[in-house]
């Protein structure tokens, strides 16, 4: 666990902070009924499943460490649309997969929820996160600025049959 976190913050520190960051996968953990007021304030909702386990410890503490929040906890839905994984003796039911972000990118989700009818060769149902990003047009090195034109000019007559006249 501790060589996966390790790899993890590697990986997270390699992005810029600028761009948004999306982790999404199987964390095999649960972070729920969690209280969401104190050191977890900013990184789960009000919306999370069942009791937290050592592996949402972890999940916790590195997401709170980096700024993220798990945004699968800020939505709220039915049971059946929160919960990803049954375990295959006890039939309970859990949610382990989890769609990560930073706080402040948290505003871009409009929701996360499990897709049940997803046909996926996995004993996981697929999460589906839905964001709002527009993109940015960036000027080439090319591209010159866009001269603009005073047309109030054009009210003065000579003006007008110059620029008629070329």
């Amino acid at each position: 666990k501790a060589d996966f976190y390790n790899l993890l913050q590697s990986t997270v520190d390699k992005v810029p902070s600028n761009d948004i960051l999306i982790l999404d996968g199987d964390f095999n953990a649960r972070v729920g009924s969690k209280d969401n007021t104190g050191n977890w304030n900013r990184v789960i909702g009000r919306h999370n499943l069942h009791e937290t386990n050592e592996q949402g410890e972890l999940l916790l503490e590195f997401c709170a460490s980096n700024g993220l929040c798990i945004t699968n906890t800020f939505f709220r839905h039915k049971n059946i649309h929160q919960q990803t994984w049954q375990h295959p003796r006890s039939k309970k039911w859990s949610c382990i997969d989890f769609v990560i972000t930073r706080q402040r990118d948290l505003r871009l989700f409009s929701d996360t929820r499990v897709m049940r009818s997803a046909n996926c060769w996995t004993d996981h149902y697929l999460v589906k996160s839905t964001l709002s990003i527009k993109p940015i047009k960036r000027k080439t090195v090319d591209e010159a600025p866009r001269k603009r034109y005073d047309v109030s000019k054009l009210k003065d007559p000579t003006i007008r049959s110059q620029y008629t006249s070329d």
